[in-house]
């Protein structure tokens, strides 16, 4: 039997059903408005390098590939903070300068092809020396632009952003960043340090040679038109009105989005846009901004007009996407006003919810504002007070671990970590040696490593590193040993590879390599270590490279530790660079047998 239900009845569950869904709307739209205080993020420590590309795949359409072309005093130290942040917390690579180990910054190197070979740390996981697998995520150090350089290493689809800031007040803090008022003073010695600024436009053309001659020739590229010059444009172009004009609307057409220094917020709205960010991945403190207590120049008009003539590159720049930058924000749409506003009341909750506390801190000779955070606030205040230094440190550590990939290929394949040894990283194995005698990083053997197949590469050694000239006595049996800081545990099958390297010398002076098992309950004590292998006596394994792969069984929880034992000599001679033994490419593979 069919019940008919009256119209009156179907009407009002119909309004109760819709009123339900629109509740239910709002109740998410006010959830996901949530202040960016009730979020938090975890720091990825140095212990949990991870290489796995799971994370990839839950990304939704956010983009993870941004070239920063890092220009100076335009708070760009502030924005590289928040990519550098991103990227630590993401476990991204970034193109860094491996022989700069304080900032990772190229500054005014030339950036080449071929420049990821000579000057590159490589990327997470990848081999040193697999040229063709250093691609990288992020670029946020100083650099050069130089986009078809750029192009061969950053990612495919990479977005390219830079900022700029205007003109006259720009030049003012150059100015004092680099300390020319002491330049003039040094000339004008009665000049207070308020008149320098007037001064050095009287003749600017001496004061610039000047500094130069105090400083350094580099100060030529800081002291003029320097954002034209960071963007890629020599000096010797700055007054060719053709070529400027052309340089700029290549800029235009390559730069995906330039932000503003005085419109910072704005940009970094329009920044989020581009790269689908969340709310919370733009959230920032500014960084590396100068104390109150800093003299300050007065900027007159007719102050401001010398200084933009002084700089007219940088100027043009300017001026030219400043109107770019505005009609960006005229396409963002009508709810740009509603996410500005929304945005910063995020950045006050922050200031808020993190009890912030500043300080002024002289570094370099610079007076700067410091952020601090009490040791009870939520990891989120602490990551947005820490130093831009402290995620270049931890990334820099992480791409210079010494770890890589293996790149095995197969449907059984698997990738395996191993320690090649690169930037003389121990991959935190625990050393130890007797008596002068213990593994080192030798860059002077001219010996080409196994993992960059180059004498560029490093390798652990052992040998003597003591007193040139010994006796006999002084140097039997002493050992140098590592231990690697992992529990193989009860039972488990486990798979120990390397390559090892003894030198021609030692043939017959009874020096050996072993590798034995220390039992995990007793301690570093490798007196008691339990031999699983030991080095062979034979001529054709002298003078090069050769593979082991060992099967480890654990009876009971162990750690592996290799040792290299000093034998006898026939004479009292030095042994600094002719007797050694080599290691290198170390992986122990848990629970998996060769």
């Amino acid at each position: 039997m069919t019940i008919k239900m009256p119209k009156s009845k179907l009407y009002k569950i119909f309004l109760i059903t819709l009123l339900a869904g629109i509740c239910s709307c709002v109740l998410l739209l006010v959830l996901s408005d949530q202040s960016y205080s009730h979020l938090s993020l975890s720091l990825l420590g140095r212990e949990n390098l991870i290489y796995n590309d799971h994370w990839r795949n839950q990304r939704s359409t956010q983009l993870y590939d941004v070239c920063f072309i890092k220009t100076r005093k335009t708070a760009s130290t502030t924005l590289s903070s928040i990519l550098n942040r991103f990227a630590l917390t993401r476990n991204l690579s970034l193109a860094l300068m491996k022989t700069n180990t304080h900032s990772g910054h190229f500054n005014i190197i030339p950036i080449h092809e071929d420049s990821p070979r000579k000057l590159f740390l490589p990327p997470l996981g990848v081999k040193p020396g697999d040229w063709t697998n250093y691609k990288y995520n992020m670029m946020t150090g100083h650099v050069r632009y130089n986009r078809s350089s750029f192009e061969t290493f950053m990612n495919p689809g990479t977005k390219y952003i830079s900022i700029l800031r205007e003109t006259c007040s720009h030049f003012e803090s150059d100015f004092v960043y680099y300390q020319i008022p002491a330049v003039v003073k040094s000339i004008k010695k009665n000049i207070c340090i308020e008149e320098t600024l007037q001064e050095y436009f009287k003749d600017p053309e001496f004061y610039w040679e000047q500094t130069m001659k105090n400083y350094g020739e580099k100060f030529k590229f800081f002291t003029r038109n320097v954002q034209a010059f960071d963007l890629g444009l020599d000096h010797v172009y700055h007054n060719d009105t053709d070529v400027l004009n052309s340089f700029i609307r290549k800029l235009e057409d390559e730069i995906d989005l330039m932000l503003i220094t005085e419109y910072f917020d704005e940009s970094l709205l329009l920044l989020k846009k581009l790269l689908h960010w969340d709310w919370n991945d733009i959230m920032y403190i500014a960084r590396n901004m100068r104390s109150q207590n800093t003299t300050r120049a007065t900027l007159t008009l007719d102050l401001c007009k010398k200084i933009k003539d002084w700089n007219s590159a940088d100027n043009m720049l300017y001026q030219t996407f400043n109107k770019t930058f505005w009609r960006r924000v005229k396409a963002y749409g009508k709810d740009w006003q509603r996410d500005l506003d929304k945005m910063r009341r995020q950045l006050r909750t922050i200031k808020s919810n993190c009890s912030l506390t500043t300080s002024s801190s002289i570094k370099s000779r610079h007076e700067r504002v410091v952020y601090r955070a009490p040791n009870s606030s939520s990891t989120l205040c602490k990551l947005l007070t820490v130093s831009n230094k402290y995620f270049t440190d931890e990334i820099i550590q992480k791409q210079s671990s010494g770890y890589f990939l293996s790149n095995s290929e197969g449907p059984d394949s698997h990738r395996q970590k191993i320690c090649g040894f690169e930037y003389r990283a121990n991959c935190g194995f625990k050393l130890a040696g007797e008596n002068g005698y213990e593994w080192t990083f030798d860059r002077k053997l001219n010996i080409e490593d196994v993992t960059t197949n180059s004498t560029d590469g490093t390798f652990l050694v052992a040998k003597y590193t003591g007193k040139r000239n010994i006796t006999v006595a002084k140097m039997v049996n002493k050992r140098a040993s590592f231990l690697i800081p992992v529990y193989l545990r009860k039972s488990s099958q486990n798979c120990l590879s390397f390559y090892y390297y003894p030198s021609k010398g030692i043939i017959g002076r009874n020096f050996t390599l072993q590798v034995c098992l220390l039992p995990g309950t007793i301690g570093p004590k490798l007196t008691n270590c339990l031999p699983a292998w030991n080095m062979l006596d034979i001529a054709t394994y002298f003078g090069k490279w050769n593979y082991v792969s060992l099967n480890v069984a654990a009876v009971n929880t162990v750690q592996v530790a290799f040792e290299a034992v000093a034998g006898q000599f026939s004479v009292i001679r030095n042994i600094t660079n002719q007797l050694f033994i080599g290691l290198d490419d170390v992986s122990l593979q848990r629970d998996r047998p060769c």
